[in-house]
């Protein structure tokens, strides 16, 4: 598991206005993103884009967020309830929160944007339904000339299994302004249901046309503009936003994909805070937070790096050799050596902090029992 970074100049955390930015505009805090943006749409996208998610959260706040202990709660909802068999989650809005055009947010709002999202057919979407068989579908068999042309040596294809979508929420109900009701499938979504929300940007009713080039939302920073040929947003403070107004009155957000140029740009002040800088190498990482103006600040992520086998092809089929790669592989050697430190070793397929963690077997190197 990867940790993720936080690189700052140390000055500008501290707010002395005379050294806010070294680049002379005080006002003005540079945020350096790793990759490309390719919208500022992110309700309705068809595909995943980490940048314009980190985006997202500035100008936009979800009905739940997951706090530092990884738990569900509230962020536009004031309050969370289940119902007693589990099948309906009740959300009640909290007071005061406008959009960055002034209108009071409504559960109006809410239904609206999940008709949006779910309209679209996008990436998010897909993750609000199962994938299972299709039982009342024929299984589809291999055309005869693609039996024939098919070489001999080669197996048979299994018939084509047709598949459906299954929804897991069943109705989204606004019994009054400040309530939406979310029923779902089966007591088991809940969990589901509520690390999908926090990735769901709420948005106001009627908008969805203007969202792409005009974003609105109830985050703590408000859209000013986007410049696509240079791929650079620039944010304003939201002084109406529900948990208090930001510290800094304007960001400008842009790219730098190449580690030496982020690297140059922190150290000369063109950039003033990368978050997650995963195009930083682990060692140039360790430089930059070594002294000087800038400070590197480190947590715990959820962010995997693993390799998948197909235990169903030999040899892996044989689950002594695969317990032999897992002797074999010296994981806290490479932490240390390839990835400086920057990262933990992981025991199953999720970190401990998140709710769906099992903790599995723990492997540990030893060179004798691999062989």
């Amino acid at each position: 598991m990867r940790k993720l970074a936080l690189i700052v100049i140390v000055l500008s955390i501290l707010g002395t206005a005379a050294t806010c930015r070294r680049s002379g505009d005080k006002n003005v805090v540079t945020v350096a993103l790793p990759e490309k943006f390719t919208t500022l749409d992110t309700l309705t996208t068809t595909a995943s884009d980490a940048s314009a998610e980190r985006i997202r959260t500035l100008m936009f706040i979800s009905l739940v967020r997951k706090d530092e202990n990884f738990d569900y709660v509230g962020e536009l909802a004031s309050s969370i309830t289940p119902s007693a068999d589990g099948l309906k989650i009740t959300f009640t809005l909290r007071d005061g929160i406008k959009f960055h055009n002034g209108k009071d947010l409504t559960s109006a709002d809410v239904k609206y944007t999940f008709d949006q999202l779910f309209a679209s057919n996008g990436y998010k979407a897909g993750a609000f339904f199962d994938t299972v068989p299709d039982t009342d579908a024929k299984a589809v068999m291999p055309s005869a000339n693609s039996a024939a042309n098919s070489n001999a040596n080669t197996a048979p294809k299994a018939p084509e299994v047709k598949t459906k979508r299954v929804a897991h929420i069943t109705s989204i109900d606004t019994p009054d302004p400040k309530t939406i009701v979310f029923s779902i499938a089966r007591p088991s979504l809940k969990a589901v249901l509520l690390s999908n929300l926090v990735a769901v940007p709420i948005i106001p009713e009627g908008s969805a046309a203007g969202q792409k080039e005009s974003p609105v939302g109830t985050g703590p920073f408000k859209f000013v503009s986007f410049d696509a040929s240079q791929n650079i947003v620039e944010l304003a403070a939201n002084d109406q936003y529900w948990d208090g107004a930001p510290k800094y009155p304007r960001l400008r957000i842009k790219t730098v994909p190449d580690a030496t140029s982020l690297q140059a740009e922190l150290q000369t002040g063109g950039v003033d805070i990368a978050p997650n800088p995963s195009n930083l190498p682990p060692d140039m990482l360790n430089a930059l937070g070594s002294g000087g103006s800038l400070r590197v600040d480190q947590f715990d992520g959820s962010n995997l790096q693993y390799l998948i086998f197909n235990a169903a092809a030999a040899p892996l089929d044989k689950v002594k050799v695969r317990q032999a790669i897992g002797y074999a592989v010296d994981r806290d050697r490479i932490v240390k050596d390839l990835l400086s430190g920057q990262a933990t070793v992981a025991n199953a397929a999720l970190p401990p902090q998140s709710w769906a963690y099992s903790p599995g077997h723990v492997y540990t190197y030893d060179a004798a029992k691999a062989k």
